[in-house]
């Protein structure tokens, strides 16, 4: 293997800043949420590690009642980061209607999640620049997200995990019973 191809020189190369205009951005809960799209990733993947990486999923989707989880392992030359998705479920009668594409959105979801691991994307979306005298300036605030569902959690609701010493991060409806006070 030669320099071009170690895996600190496609880390690095993975995690550089990508385009501007391939950070999308949207609204959850009255707040501004910025994301980017799995398929900026998989590009992204194929171009700089190019065989040197693969996606598979561990073993079979969980189905719960209203959403499907999935965990995927993300193989980068050997280095390997599991990320975890879900998605939404929809009903007829008490039959599922999206499994298909939900289970699909999950595992993009969970490839997102995994490349967030491995640094991508955090120059667009976890950055905070410090001027010459140590003063942050173009913070841009993340939204904390349900580690189940990956919904955004609301500011009250992370108030009410505060003040009953709950340190992971649910929404309200996530929350498991023995962690309610």
């Amino acid at each position: 293997m030669d320099e071009t191809t170690s895996f600190q020189n496609l880390l690095r190369k993975l995690q550089e800043p990508f385009p501007s205009e391939i950070v999308q951005h949207r609204k959850i809960n009255g707040r501004n949420s910025s994301y980017i799209g799995t398929d900026a990733y998989v590009e992204r993947l194929n171009d700089i590690a190019g065989e040197y990486w693969n996606w598979t999923l561990k073993g079979e989707p969980t189905v719960y009642e209203k959403e499907i989880m999935v965990i995927g392992t993300l193989d980068i030359m050997g280095a390997k980061r599991d990320g975890i998705g879900t998605a939404d479920l929809k009903y007829k009668g008490d039959s599922f209607t999206n499994l298909k594409y939900a289970a699909r959105s999950a595992s993009q979801d969970a490839l997102r999640d995994a490349c967030d691991l491995f640094g991508m994307g955090w120059k667009n979306l976890k950055t905070i620049s410090v001027d010459r005298q140590g003063a942050k300036q173009d913070v841009q605030e993340e939204t904390p997200l349900c580690q189940k569902c990956r919904q955004p959690i609301s500011v009250i609701q992370q108030k009410w995990l505060q003040d009953n010493n709950i340190r992971l991060l649910f929404c309200e409806n996530c929350v498991p019973d023995h962690f309610k006070k």
